[in-house]
C-alpha cells in the first residue's frame, strides 16, 4: 500500500469510539501532533459527542448527526492550522 507521508502536517485530530453507557457511545475528538509518520502523541480533549449505539453499528446516523460530526471536526483543524 502505497501512502503519502510527504503530505502530512505535524497537526492533527485522533478519533476514537468508547462506551459511555449500555447504548450509548461517545465519539471523541483530541488533537494530536507529530514528529514523524508514525510517531503521534495526543494533546489534549477537544470535544466529545454522544450517539447512539445501534445508530453507530447500522450507520443509521442521522444527516444532522454526520453534519455535525464533519463540522466539528472541519473547525477544529481550521483551528489548529491558524483560524482564530
Amino acid at each position: 500500500m502505497n501512502t503519502d507521508e510527504s503530505g502530512r502536517t505535524r497537526l492533527g485530530i485522533v478519533a476514537c469510539l468508547a462506551a459511555s453507557a449500555a447504548d450509548t457511545l461517545r465519539l471523541t475528538f483530541t488533537d494530536a501532533t507529530t514528529k514523524g509518520a508514525s510517531e503521534w502523541r495526543a494533546d489534549r480533549l477537544y470535544t466529545s459527542i454522544d450517539l447512539d449505539k445501534t445508530d453507530v453499528i447500522d450507520g443509521t446516523l442521522t444527516l444532522k448527526q454526520y453534519q455535525e460530526i464533519g463540522e466539528a471536526l472541519i473547525m477544529r483543524l481550521a483551528v489548529l492550522h491558524g483560524r482564530p
